[in-house]
């Protein structure tokens, strides 16, 4: 069980972290604010001491980073109950805080102030989650269930958690060093919904829980396929539960994540950038091999659904991908290739009778929560990718999901059939769940909620769906290419994967801003001159606006490298500890 409450005071030689633990004894985090050293004093500060001294409240600790100017506290500053799942209480963070403790002069400095909104950028997300006691963050329900059957179950909970969803274990390395593990609360990015809902009269809980990779984690264009380590971009395990009677869990998990080849689409003010492979396929396999591999062990047979284009820009990874998978001949390993645009949403069912013997076959889990004996384990799962991972592939995840809800339901006696009643109350439940799913993770990758919603939420495309992909489309490309390199900069600075130094060179490139600014005021030009009174005739605002426009077009083709936000950042090889 960690700690929920903690004090940070502000003095003017040290910076103290002071928990409330209640009887149980627990010393002090005391931060130099000269030296930035930190260390652990088992004396309390005085009454003098906090005399007036600043005080911070925190219902938690993300950790400590390195900034130029020391060290920054990372705090919780308010949280909300998102629910409580399997007996564990889930919070989403809703505020957080930086704390400076050092007195450096840098603190003042342009690099330094990027680096705090950077950070800033990040936790306002508003997409992690925590919890102070227990393993249903990060582990399913049959993870659980074996850690329970290892005896490992009694262990803090931070040293079981899956790391790849423990998002801030680089910055929590003083308190692990130093064994607070009462201190340690990991977060993990992603989507979590909790529903309570009634079928025929029977209540039942309705979970859903995607749980984001911090590995090759980032922003659309910047972050694609695979790694050397067989990490994949866009990584999502989604789990989907029925807690019955609060007694006995049924549990679903499936997984999405970038084509796993060496692969890029970087954003060069084009409205979609081809994908181009960065390493030929024989180079890929090794970290194709690994990926799979951890796929098998985490989850079995796998089935890998690719709804890419099988034409045009996309048609290169169709074929790469089912060459990689053909090389692998694993029996274990089935490759399903379904063109969603070539099909459409009321094809959908073509897709679902390719599938339907590996929904069958591969089950789901079932156990009481008491830990009892298991009824039933799930065997393979399946690996669903489209381009972007998020809007293509959330609806065909959507509906296998359905597919064994329906089977969990039957299976508890909640429904007398094999199926729900099409006017059940629960669907539009169900939907809806996945649907704002859809729009978290999307939110996190492209910056925008995800596309073909509506076929989630209703089953068909409706007009409104399409007027609402059209803005969500324009707005992934300006912040594609005009905002996504900064915020994959933010993304490696919160991971680790970039150290701020004194003494280095600034990393943060001006030199655009004055070419961005000239061509954005052409442009607003060119809107007053239609829309302010002028003397002008229509002939001559004609002329002026075309000649304006052809003038932005060039002068942005040749400099499109200096326009397109691309990340700055030089990253280390590993994630550095304090």
């Amino acid at each position: 069980m960690s700690f929920g409450s903690f004090v940070v005071l502000t003095g003017t030689e040290r910076v103290t972290i002071v928990a409330h633990s209640g009887a149980v004894p627990s010393p002090v985090v005391v931060i130099d604010r000269a030296s930035g050293e930190i260390s652990l004093s088992d004396v309390a500060p005085s009454d003098s001491e906090l005399s007036g001294t600043p005080a911070v409240g925190l219902r938690g600790i993300v950790g400590i980073v390195r900034l130029l100017s020391g060290p920054y506290i990372i705090g919780i500053t308010a949280c909300d109950l998102v629910g409580t799942v399997c007996g564990q209480e889930i919070f989403k963070i809703t505020a957080t805080k930086l704390i400076k403790c050092g007195r450096s002069e840098d603190e003042k400095s342009r690099d330094e102030a990027i680096y705090v909104r950077m950070l800033q950028q990040i936790l306002n997300v508003k997409s992690f989650y925590f919890t102070y006691s227990g393993t249903v963050l990060t582990l399913t329900a049959q993870q659980r269930e074996t850690l329970t059957s290892q005896g490992k179950h009694m262990e803090p909970a931070w040293k079981t958690a899956d790391e790849r969803f423990f998002w801030n274990k680089h910055l929590l390395s003083f308190f692990i060093q130093h064994n607070l593990d009462s201190w340690i609360i990991p977060i993990m990015m992603g989507y979590i919904e909790c529903v309570d809902c009634a079928v025929d009269g029977k209540s039942f809980q309705f979970v859903l829980i995607s749980r984001r990779n911090h590995k090759r984690a980032g922003t659309r264009w910047n972050m694609r396929g695979i790694d050397e380590e067989g990490s994949v971009a866009n990584n999502v395990e989604t789990e989907q539960c029925i807690v019955y009677n609060n007694s006995i869990v049924a549990s679903y998990v499936q997984t999405r994540g970038s084509i796993p080849l060496f692969w890029t689409q970087k954003p060069t003010l084009a409205y979609k950038p081809p994908p181009t492979l960065s390493r030929p396929l024989d180079a890929a396999m090794p970290a194709c091999i690994k990926h799979f591999e951890e796929q098998m062990r985490l989850h079995g047979d796998q089935v890998c659904i690719n709804l890419v284009d099988q034409k045009g820009k996309e048609l290169i990874l169709a074929q790469n991908y089912n060459a990689a998978v053909t090389k692998m001949a694993n029996p274990k390993i089935k490759y399903v290739a379904f063109d969603f645009h070539k099909h459409g949403s009321k094809n959908l069912h073509l897709l679902m009778e390719q599938i339907k013997t590996e929904i069958d076959s591969f089950g789901y889990f079932l156990a009481p929560l008491s830990h009892g004996t298991v009824e039933q384990v799930q065997s393979g799962a399946f690996r669903t990718n489209c381009v972007d991972n998020l809007d293509r592939t959330n609806v065909v995840q959507s509906m296998i999901g359905f597919a064994v809800l329906q089977k969990q339901l039957t299976r508890l006696g909640i429904i007398p059939g094999v199926s729900l009643p099409t006017n059940s109350s629960f669907i539009p439940i169900f939907k809806n769940v996945w649907a704002n799913n859809a729009n978290a993770l999307s939110t996190q990758y492209s910056g925008t909620c995800a596309l073909k919603n509506d076929i989630t939420r209703t089953g068909k495309r409706t007009l409104m769906g399409m007027k609402d992909d059209g803005m969500n489309s324009l707005t992934r490309y300006y912040l594609n290419n005009f905002s996504d390199g900064y915020t994959q900069d933010a993304y490696n600075l919160f991971l680790g994967l970039h150290q701020p130094r004194k003494g280095q060179e600034s990393p943060f490139d001006t030199s655009s801003t004055f070419l961005i600014r000239m061509l954005l005021f052409i442009l607003v030009a060119v809107v007053c001159l239609w829309v302010v009174p002028n003397n002008y005739s229509l002939t001559h605002r004609f002329l002026l606006t075309i000649v304006a426009l052809l003038f932005v077009y060039f002068v942005a083709k040749k400099n499109r490298g200096k326009l397109v936000n691309v990340p700055r950042l030089p990253l280390n090889a590993k994630a550095k500890s304090l």
